[in-house]
């Protein structure tokens, strides 16, 4: 049992970060309006397939946000 204690501890915390991403994009879907957030998933997909980084979507929004 003491083999296992490591392992059940780290599938914990991964369990838990995943429940706070999907809080986070609850609330991003809430301030955005659906409209727009179903518009950024689409363009998350395409970066996702164009091997893109994750964060190019975030830094293209925050230099619209600043222009």
């Amino acid at each position: 049992m003491r083999k296992l204690a490591p392992l059940i501890l780290a599938i914990r915390a991964i369990a838990t970060q995943r429940r706070r991403r999907v809080a986070e994009r609850t609330a991003r879907v809430g301030a955005v309006g659906e409209e727009l957030a179903v518009l950024l998933g689409i363009v998350r997909e395409f970066l996702r397939r164009r091997r893109v980084p994750r964060r190019a979507l975030a830094v293209l929004a925050g230099g619209a946000e600043g222009a």
